[in-house]
């Protein structure tokens, strides 16, 4: 299918994604969060997340049984086989199609924290909500920059024919476990600051100090890579200024 009819096909799937996401956001009151539940009044921030939701299980698995069946249908028609066959190009497409959606929905709980008067338990309710959606951001954030990983670990020591092909060097596999180190701290601070705490965020807090303890081991083995790398192409640049 191409051309006009895609077009159209696409249409007629949003379209009726559209109309599946409103109806679930009419009943849709609150949003729940390690231990935490959280009202959502705001019919376009329930859209927003619901659509966030929709798009992490085009990423996960297949779609859930909330979506309608009229609405699967269409997308197995469009997009084939599950989640599972996805490359790494439509992977980070859709990942930043989730930011882009998580952040629509904290402009709206933003606008509502702005608007809110003096109800204090409003504010809280809002701010809970807003810190929720934030740590989803983070967290999404860890999985993009994992996949980023295993991208450029799939070019480290590969040699290509092409040489237009982008081969990854050592030094930029370290900058991206400098960066899962940096958003798993923003993360665990995050999710450590209020007052309200849980014993589930308590256990988000340990797994993060797990992954950051497994980031920095990683970290360190590819900047070994690395000095074995440049210690290699010194003495290959020695060699051939020796040549000439």
């Amino acid at each position: 299918m191409e051309g006009p009819a895609l077009d159209l096909f696409k249409a007629k799937l949003e379209a009726v994604m559209a109309e599946a996401r409103s109806q679930q956001a009419a009943s849709m009151t609150e949003f729940h969060w390690l231990g935490h539940t959280f009202p959502i009044s705001n019919a376009k921030t329930r859209v927003s997340i619901l659509k966030a939701q929709e798009l992490e299980k085009d990423l996960h698995g297949p779609a859930a049984d909330s979506i309608s069946a009229e609405a699967q249908e269409l997308e197995k028609d469009l997009h084939g086989p599950a989640a599972d066959s996805l490359s790494a190009e439509k992977r980070l497409a859709i990942y930043d199609k989730i930011f882009s959606t998580y952040h629509e929905a904290r402009s709206c709980i933003r606008h509502d924290l702005e608007t809110a008067g003096n109800s204090e338990s409003m504010k809280d309710d809002l701010s809970g909500l807003d810190k929720a959606i934030g740590a989803l951001l983070g967290q999404r954030t860890i999985e993009r920059n994992q996949l980023l990983v295993r991208i450029a670990k799939s070019k480290l020591s590969k040699f290509r024919d092409e040489k237009s092909e982008k081969v990854t060097k050592p030094e930029e596999l370290v900058r991206l476990y400098d960066l899962l180190l940096q958003n798993t701290a923003d993360l665990s601070d995050l999710v450590s600051s209020g007052r309200d705490r849980k014993p589930e965020d308590l256990a988000f807090e340990e797994e993060c100090a797990v992954k950051s303890l497994v980031f920095r081991a990683e970290r360190f083995a590819s900047y070994k890579v690395f000095n074995i790398y440049s210690l290699a192409s010194c003495l290959v640049n020695h060699k051939w200024f020796a040549v000439l």
